[in-house]
């Protein structure tokens, strides 16, 4: 803005200032009545859906459109499916198809039963690794 504007005596240094700013007086907007005026009583108490129907007739009631409206539906959906989920659980398609339990898949320490033989060999390693450590733990 130039330095030796006429219109920087009334405001200032205005960083949007062009040197051709219009003053406008605006002294006569905001004037206040001599006497104060009294709100009028209200005959009766609206109910609550009065005032709502009333206010959506404004524009002025807050109402969740029509797109949020269907994200929250299908958040409730989503919300419902996992729920069946946990209380009524599926196997996975892609699992691997247990053999049924055999008897002769039980370890003989702790009596598990199991329905693969691979499970059962990790098992009993897992006993061995214990009665190690076992020994070791005594031996200090």
């Amino acid at each position: 803005p130039p330095e030796d504007a006429p219109c920087r005596a009334w405001h200032g240094r205005w960083l949007y200032c062009t040197g051709k700013c219009v003053y406008v007086d605006f002294g006569e907007i905001w004037t206040e009545p001599s006497r104060p005026v009294l709100a009028p009583r209200v005959s009766r108490v609206m109910r609550t859906d009065e005032l709502d129907r009333g206010f959506h007739q404004l524009g002025m009631l807050s109402e969740v459109g029509e797109v949020v409206q269907a994200w929250l539906d299908e958040q409730a959906r989503k919300a419902l499916v996992a729920a069946e989920r946990t209380t009524a659980p599926r196997a996975s398609r892609c699992a691997q198809a247990v053999q049924p339990i055999d008897s002769s898949l039980r370890c003989e320490e702790c009596g598990a039963v199991f329905g693969k033989r691979r499970t059962l060999e990790l098992h009993r390693k897992q006993h061995r690794k214990d009665a190690e450590q076992g020994r070791t733990a005594t031996a200090d």
